[in-house]
């Protein structure tokens, strides 16, 4: 998977805080 340019930091963290997020609800899932 590529990144578009992007040129802030802050859509580089953004993107990240949605990546783990994704991640930390499907673990969250398999716990239940």
């Amino acid at each position: 998977m590529k990144l578009m340019t992007i040129e802030t930091g802050e859509s580089v963290s953004a993107y990240i805080e949605r990546l783990i997020e994704k991640d930390v609800k499907r673990v969250q899932k398999k716990q239940q």
